[in-house]
């Protein structure tokens, strides 16, 4: 067998590292890797032919999401290189590297890797849905009393992302604004009475478009956010929902909305690192917490 070795990841992987999750099926663009590499922690492994060169075969990462609390993804093993436990070797690494700090580790969990990762310690917060949403859009659905909906501009970051943090509990205004310049005609925001009542973000994908964080104090402002950032931006997208919304999701599969594959958000440690999803009504991605 081919002696591989292990090496951090950098911006010079980029293009390797975007076949890797092209030749898996997934959504993400160089934009995504570039944005992960240079605020998480990567790592693959590569074999190493007899001139010396290395190209990756696996990849994985964790993303910052607080002092206490950081996702775990990207874990991907190019064909070849499967059912040699690869993957799992990943894994240990990055849950390894994360509690050696004291962090908590968390991630999306597909109904395959549920088990894998429950075995490991990790428990189970709450299910997600994914749907797809078609290409057109519909009308805003009216909003609460004294709300109103305006593009989510630059300088709203910081309020947005300490508004975000005490709802989320993750500390992420790097993400925030990294998703705000990707997708700006998806990032609008709600205000009542002078505060924030809910905001949304999205980004281009490989093969759709995504649209979370979704965040909002009450269902009526996510449907409206929703609605506004699903026209603004004119195609079809998916996004992550809290099968705790229900009435959300229904709503949403009145629209159009067509189910895809489901998801368990878990971590590893206190639960209490994350709250419920009252007012989380989509998440950024399984990628990105």
């Amino acid at each position: 067998m081919t002696d591989l070795i292990e090496r951090p990841l950098t911006s010079a992987d980029i293009a390797a590292a975007a076949a890797l999750s092209t030749a898996a099926g997934w959504n993400q663009v160089g934009g995504d890797w570039r944005m992960m590499l240079a605020h998480g922690w990567a790592v693959g492994l590569a074999p190493v032919d007899p001139a010396g060169a290395a190209d990756i075969v696996t990849t994985a990462l964790t993303m910052p999401l607080g002092e206490r609390l950081a996702w775990i993804s990207m874990v991907l093993v190019e064909a070849a290189w499967r059912r040699r436990g690869l993957g799992t070797r990943m894994l240990e690494r990055c849950v390894g590297e994360l509690v050696d700090r004291g962090v908590v580790p968390g991630l999306d969990a597909t109904p395959a890797g549920r088990p894998i990762y429950a075995a490991r310690g990790f428990t189970a917060l709450y299910d997600l849905t994914r749907v797809g949403l078609p290409a057109r859009g519909a009308p805003v659905p009216p909003l609460p009393a004294a709300t109103a909906l305006r593009p989510l501009a630059p300088e709203d970051l910081d309020m947005v992302a300490a508004w975000d943090t005490a709802r989320s509990g993750m500390r992420r205004a790097y993400l925030l604004a990294h998703l705000r310049r990707r997708l700006p005609d998806a990032a609008w925001l709600a205000m009542r009475d002078g505060r924030i009542a809910g905001f949304v973000l999205g980004r281009d994908g490989r093969m759709t478009h995504q649209l979370g964080p979704l965040l909002a104090d009450d269902d009526a402002t996510a449907r409206a956010l929703l609605v506004q950032a699903w026209a603004a931006i004119d195609a079809p997208a998916i996004l992550d929902v809290p099968d705790a919304h229900a009435g959300f999701l229904a709503w949403l599969t009145g629209l159009g909305a067509v189910t895809q594959r489901p998801y368990t958000r878990m971590v590893l440690g206190p639960t209490t690192v994350l709250p419920p999803p009252d007012t989380l009504f989509a998440i950024a991605g399984p990628e990105l917490g």
